[in-house]
C-alpha cells in the first residue's frame, strides 16, 4: 500500500484526509472518531482495532450513565471536580457545559492516590544602575511564583494517571493568604476522593475579615512561626508583665524607682524571636537589618501598652495609653 494511498477508518468506514489519520497498531481511525476517545487515555498509537472498538463501547456506555449522574458537590477552580455524593463517584472537567464533553465517570472506590505537588518557579530581578544598565540587586532579589497540580492515579481498564490545574492562580509567596487557600482547597479534593485516607481540612480565615488588633500581623506571624510557637510567647510576655506588676504592688519603691527590665532575662522563646525576623516580603528568616534575599529593610516595631496591651497605630504613637493611663516608654 503507498503512503498515498486512500484510507478509510476502521470504526464508521469514512474515507480518511489527508491530514486527518490517527494511526493504531493495526488499522486507522479518523479524527472525528478519535474524539470520542477518553482524554486520559494514552498510547493510542499502540492500540489495537478490537481495542479501540472496546474504548469506545465504554465511551458510549458512560454517555448514558451521564444521564443519571447528580451533581451533590463542585471542587477546584480551573478544572473543576463534580461529586453525586449518593452515587459514589465523580466526573473531572474544565467546561460548564460537561455533559456535552462526556466526562468519564470514576467511582471513589477506583482512586488509589490522590496527590497535589506545588511547583515553585523564581525569576531574579534587576534595577539600573547610575548609567540606566540594568545590574543586578546586591544582595540579589527574586519573584516567585507557585503553581498547584493534581495528581490522580485510578483502577481503570482504559487509563491510569490524571493530572490537572487545581487553579490558574499563582500565589507569589507560600506565606500569603492565597497560598493557603490553594492548600486548603487541594487538601478539601484529597479528603472528597479518599476520605478514609485524609482528614478534612480547617478552611484559612481570609485576614480582611479577621478582627482587630492587627490580624494581618499576627496571620503572617502565625504563618511564620506557627501558631503554638507565637501563643508561647505571648504567654510568656503576659506572664512577665503579670509579674512585674506583682513584685511592684508589694514593693515599697515607687514607679519612677523601679527599673523594669534590669536584671531580668529574658525567655529563650521570647529571646529568640526578638533577634531573628521574617522579610514580609519574601519570608527569608533574618537577623540583621536586611533582609538577605531581596534586601527589604526590616520592620519597624510598633510599641505596645505594657499594662494593657493596646497597640497604637504605626508612625502615631501618643505618650499615655488611652486604654488605662500607662506611660508609653520613649
Amino acid at each position: 500500500m503507498g503512503l498515498f494511498d486512500k484510507k478509510y477508518c476502521d470504526f464508521c468506514g469514512e474515507k480518511i484526509g489527508l491530514l486527518g489519520n490517527r494511526k493504531l497498531e493495526d488499522g486507522n481511525m479518523c479524527k472525528d472518531c478519535a474524539a470520542k476517545l477518553s482524554p486520559y487515555l494514552t498510547g493510542r498509537k499502540h492500540e489495537t482495532v478490537a481495542a479501540i472498538r472496546e474504548h469506545l463501547n465504554y465511551r458510549e456506555e458512560n454517555k448514558r450513565r451521564l444521564a443519571d449522574f447528580h451533581v451533590s458537590r463542585i471542587l477546584g477552580k480551573a478544572t473543576k471536580i463534580y461529586l453525586d455524593d449518593e452515587k459514589g463517584c465523580f466526573i473531572i472537567s474544565r467546561r460548564d457545559d460537561w455533559m456535552n464533553a462526556n466526562p468519564d465517570i470514576i467511582s471513589l472506590s477506583q482512586v488509589l492516590s490522590c496527590e497535589i505537588p506545588v511547583s515553585e518557579s523564581k525569576r531574579q530581578l534587576y534595577t539600573k544602575d547610575k548609567d540606566g544598565k540594568q545590574v543586578p540587586y546586591n544582595p540579589p532579589r527574586y519573584e516567585y511564583s507557585y503553581s498547584f497540580d493534581v495528581k490522580l492515579t485510578v483502577n481503570s481498564p482504559y487509563f491510569s494517571d490524571i493530572r490537572f490545574d487545581l487553579s490558574n492562580d499563582y500565589p507569589d509567596s507560600r506565606n500569603s493568604y492565597a497560598y493557603a487557600l490553594l492548600v486548603y482547597e487541594g487538601q478539601a479534593i484529597q479528603h472528597a476522593l479518599m476520605p478514609d485516607t485524609y482528614e478534612m481540612p480547617v478552611q484559612p480565615v481570609d485576614p480582611a475579615l479577621m478582627p482587630h488588633p492587627h490580624p494581618i500581623d499576627r496571620m503572617d506571624k502565625a504563618a511564620i512561626l506557627g501558631t503554638a510557637l507565637l501563643n508561647k510567647i505571648e504567654e510568656q510576655k503576659r506572664a512577665e508583665e503579670e509579674r512585674k506588676f506583682d513584685d511592684l504592688a508589694n514593693d515599697d519603691e515607687t514607679p519612677d524607682d523601679k527599673v523594669f527590665d534590669a536584671g531580668i532575662p529574658q525567655a529563650p522563646l521570647e529571646k529568640a524571636a526578638a533577634s531573628r525576623w521574617f522579610c514580609p516580603e519574601c519570608g527569608t528568616a533574618n537577623e540583621g537589618k536586611f533582609c538577605v534575599q531581596c534586601g527589604t529593610a526590616r520592620p519597624v516595631p510598633v510599641p505596645r501598652c505594657s499594662r494593657c496591651g493596646y497597640t497604637p497605630e504605626k508612625g502615631n504613637v501618643p505618650r499615655f495609653c488611652p486604654e488605662c493611663g500607662n506611660r508609653f516608654e520613649d
